[in-house]
């Protein structure tokens, strides 16, 4: 599957999903119903590691042993998911993960939107709607979303994500949390078992999420009403995707001359399709976008949410969400930013 997905319910009201997988729920789930209709409420274990006490393997054999390392094991199939230590690694089960959500749900703050797995198992997440958003110049509509995801892989932690979506062409932006590290996401490693303290912390994150739209608001009101200058644009795409074009003294094509940096722009790479992109992809004709930074930032989210999937390790959901995708949205928003503040 191209991304990735092993087994997902969405909520009809959000509409078939881009990758076109999983199978529609009733729109008033609760977290344990939802998680139970998009199979993952099966669980993990820590368990010991053995291997065969000769070289080659023989009826005689037998086993030994590896204090040193436990596997992770999808109880309900027994899929081993990684390799970990006796020690300093606990398993976040599935259901506990959707029960942050629980809370929100029964006062009606949120409603359940999507969940799922990726990768075997590895990857689980959960996606709820706390807000209707707000609405841009010319009708473009964010709402906003906030995405639960935890890995059982070692050395990848729980995450959560304020991700605001753009409705006319399902653009999934990212916006920091509070409590994060430089990717904008709020994490928690596996060093410790969920507690009351930790299930606190999770909860207040959430809890934020309707200030942190109104803050992403008033950026994305900057970056629409900032007009772009072509050469300024085809740097910023040149910053984020072809740093290699950039050069002190201007930019030379192969008889010395200068030439537009998009014309070096090779095609079928990602810069080309996001020049593209900004004149033709859905909602680039709207006001809020034709022309503008907010113009710029969607057409870099366009390109990595719908076009820059078929060949992404790992799939397309994981990509956006976490992966080299999802890292060139979130540098595309700092960098249009900056370039808006400073026209």
């Amino acid at each position: 599957m191209v991304a990735a997905v092993d087994t997902m319910a969405y909520a009809r009201t959000g509409g078939v999903p881009w990758h076109r997988e999983g199978f529609a729920v009733s729109d008033d789930l609760t977290p344990e119903q939802l998680a139970e209709a998009a199979q993952i409420t099966w669980t993990v274990s820590k368990r010991p590691s053995y291997t065969i006490n000769e070289p080659v393997y023989s009826e005689n054999v037998g086993l030994l042993n590896d204090p040193a390392h436990n596997h992770i094991v999808r109880d309900d199939n027994n899929t081993i998911l990684g390799v970990c230590s006796p020690e300093g690694w606990h398993p976040f089960q599935n259901v506990e993960i959707m029960a942050f959500y629980k809370k929100f749900c029964e006062a009606g703050h949120m409603s359940m939107e999507t969940a799922g797995s990726l990768r075997d198992g590895r990857d689980i997440w959960a996606l709820a709607k706390y807000s209707p958003g707000f609405t841009l110049p010319g009708g473009d509509q964010i709402e906003g979303y906030c995405l639960m995801a935890n890995s059982h892989k070692p050395g990848k932690a729980f995450k959560v994500l304020n991700t605001p979506v753009r409705v006319v062409c399902h653009n999934t932006l990212q916006m920091a949390l509070r409590q994060t590290d430089a990717t904008g996401m709020f994490k928690l490693a596996h060093r410790n078992e969920f507690n009351p303290a930790i299930f606190k912390e999770v909860e207040q994150v959430l809890g934020l999420a309707n200030e942190q739209l109104a803050a992403f608001q008033q950026q994305t009101e900057v970056l629409a009403s900032k007009q772009v200058k072509v050469a300024d644009f085809e740097k910023f795409v040149a910053q984020l995707l072809a740093p290699e074009l950039l050069q002190e003294e201007g930019n030379k094509g192969f008889d010395g001359k200068t030439v537009e940096l998009r014309d070096q722009f090779r095609n079928g790479t990602h810069a080309a399709k996001v020049c593209e992109a900004m004149e033709l992809s859905p909602g680039a004709d709207l006001k809020s976008a034709k022309g503008t930074w907010w113009g710029a930032v969607n057409a870099v989210t366009y390109v990595m949410d719908h076009e820059a999937r078929s060949n992404v390790k790992g799939g397309a959901l994981y990509n956006s969400w976490f992966g080299r995708n999802s890292t060139h949205k979130r540098k595309a928003l700092d960098l249009a930013t900056e370039y808006a503040l400073a026209a």
